[in-house]
């Protein structure tokens, strides 16, 4: 077979039986000398559409084709990913497509666009204007009855007491002082009638929040009053008890009448002291800031309340019964002790 293959003249003349054989492994490498390297793409077959009817593009289809590859534009710009589209001058549908502009040019084309404000809309604003600053000169119908009061030919004829059960503590206040300094005679005379302040609708008051604690309380012998559930259902009524304590105290301390905020915090402390005692020292806070609270009144009217030396004493006497609820009275003894040392003064008076 090699010197079949390898004789000059390419074919063997004496034996003509293997000259088949050799011409199908002489094509057979010719084929694969001529395989390409790369595979070729598969060939689709060409239809003849020109029978068919095709429907006219679209403004969206013809824009796409007016439009051509993407290429970024060689000056920086916000809008990277697009290109400016490319139109073809003198195409019969340039008119009627809708562009897409640059960022800049959208802001020049805006301010370019703003309409300017019509007459009627101008004039509307201002009459809005002028009709609020009309309505805000003009009293509401709630004002404007506040005004004309009703039944004011009536008031002569009601007694003087009935009507001063009308007014309101501001009121009546605001009415001494008119009356005093038209009349300068009259505020000595006042002065000389005025009584002691009334502490028993105050206790009447504490007494009834007092009890408004011992109801909150559960009922059952089963459950632990004292813990945690027992103060949640009666935290809201402890916070209104304390509310009610400091506000009287405020009330008699801006007066100034120190004999009185002594008398109270005497009265306040014993209905703080029936106040609950809980297991957990955050929960006893109300209690005790009641007692602290009453305790500062108590220094400042020992401070300002320039009483006698009998009436300190009794004051002392008073306040070490207290101290066994709370130490924070102590320090009001302390003070008497050193007022005490101090001469006798004269009766109390208001600074």
């Amino acid at each position: 077979m090699d010197s079949v293959l390898h004789t000059p003249g390419g074919i063997n003349n004496d034996s003509d039986a293997d000259e088949p054989v050799y011409n199908m492994r002489r094509f057979t490498r010719r084929a694969l000398m001529e395989v390409p390297s790369s595979t070729p793409s598969p060939v689709t077959p060409e239809l003849n559409t020109s029978s068919f009817p095709t429907p006219s593009p679209s403004p969206d289809e013809l824009l796409i084709q007016l439009r051509g590859r993407r290429k970024l534009p060689v000056t920086w710009s916000p809008d990277v990913k697009r290109s400016p589209i490319k139109l073809i001058p003198g195409s019969p549908n340039q008119s009627g497509i809708v562009l897409r502009s640059t960022p800049r040019k959208r802001l020049l084309l805006n301010d370019e666009r703003t309409p300017e404000k019509s007459p009627r809309k101008v004039s509307r604003i201002a009459g809005s204007f002028e009709l609020l600053s009309v309505t805000s000169q003009t009293p509401s119908p709630s004002k404007r009855k506040s005004v004309e009061r009703l039944g004011t030919r009536n008031l002569p004829q009601v007694p003087l007491s009935l009507l001063l059960k009308g007014q309101s503590k501001q009121q009546l206040i605001n009415l001494l002082l008119g009356v005093t300094q038209s009349q300068p005679d009259v505020e000595q005379m006042v002065r000389d009638n005025l009584s002691f302040p009334d502490l028993e609708l105050m206790e009447e008051q504490l007494r009834t929040l007092n009890g408004n604690i011992s109801k909150a309380f559960p009922m059952s012998s089963e459950i632990e009053r004292y813990d945690a559930s027992g103060f949640a259902r009666v935290c809201t009524h402890l916070n209104m008890f304390k509310k009610a304590v400091i506000d009287y105290g405020n009330e008699l301390v801006d007066s100034k009448n120190y004999g009185a905020v002594i008398e109270y915090a005497e009265m306040a402390w014993k209905y703080v002291s029936l106040t609950p005692t809980w297991q957990s020292v955050a929960h006893n806070t109300i209690k005790k800031c009641c007692f602290k609270n009453l305790a500062s009144k108590c220094m400042k009217a020992i401070k300002y309340g320039n009483f006698t030396q009998d009436e300190y004493q009794r004051i002392e006497e008073s306040f070490k019964k207290m101290v066994s609820d709370s130490d924070e009275i102590r320090s009001c003894l302390k003070k008497i002790a050193g007022m005490r040392l101090k001469p006798s003064s004269s009766p109390t008076q208001t600074r």
